[in-house]
């Protein structure tokens, strides 16, 4: 848990802490820092910084206690604040160089890259500036929270999702009836090393899986309507033959 805590932005001392807290309850900041096995200075440090994080309370007794919050509320608006601020700062950077005068050049209708962290900012491209369509191929069992809210939103704008899930299992299934309340479109066809999002059948990113770790992929970016038109042919293909969700 102290590795995943790191990777959605907490520092390793703002971690090992709030874990402490949550373990301990409401303790004075002298008790978690030796629970957590840092400094007593860092500790405090930390302490403060996840209150401004939305990870812990200040109990204003003396001695002051500090309380975890806990986790399913905490992380919910650390990340909703985050995307905010992504947000926000993406339209600043997007409108400032829309003032920048660039030469028209030839632009590559193909980008490959490797790792699942380089395909983010692709699919909050595509889901943000969807304009009627979105198709995916997905792993159920791998679905970060953050990807469901950005197809809630997509939904709410009214694109039309048709997601097929490549493997099933409890907890896949759960989330595929979940999509399906919320207005997706869902079917079940086994698909072992191959993942699609079709936007609007333009512009597509295609990963190629490791069958040992589905977060380890090659990323194949695709700008280009006749690929598009192909791949798209090639999922609608695929959607024909697949099981509905019940």
């Amino acid at each position: 848990m102290l590795q995943k805590l790191r990777q959605i932005g907490l520092t390793e001392y703002e971690s090992k802490i709030y874990l402490a807290a949550l373990k301990q309850g409401a303790s004075t900041g002298y008790k978690l820092a030796q629970v957590a096995k840092i400094p007593q200075g860092k500790a405090y440090e930390a302490l403060l910084r996840l209150e401004e994080k939305g990870f812990a309370a200040i109990i204003p007794v003396k001695p002051k206690l500090y309380k975890a919050i806990q986790p399913k509320i905490a992380i919910n608006q650390f990340i909703t604040h985050k995307l905010s601020t992504l947000r926000s700062i993406e339209e600043d950077i997007i409108n400032k160089a829309k003032e920048i005068k660039t030469p028209k050049e030839f632009v590559e209708s193909i980008t490959i890259t490797a790792g699942s962290k380089n395909m983010w900012s692709i699919t909050q491209h595509f889901y943000k500036n969807a304009q009627k369509e979105i198709k995916l191929m997905i792993t159920y069992d791998i679905y970060p929270f953050i990807m469901r809210q950005m197809m809630e939103e997509a939904l709410s704008r009214g694109i039309k999702f048709k997601i097929l899930a490549t493997k099933m299992s409890d907890k896949g299934l759960k989330w595929m009836r979940e999509d399906i309340e919320s207005g997706a479109e869902v079917k079940y066809f086994p698909v072992e090393e191959i993942r699609l999002t079709i936007v609007d059948r333009k512009e597509v990113l295609q990963g190629i899986l490791n069958p040992r770790d589905l977060r380890d992929r090659v990323n194949i970016y695709i700008r280009s309507k006749e690929l598009a038109k192909a791949l798209n042919m090639y999922f609608e293909s695929i959607w024909k033959k697949a099981t509905d969700i019940r």
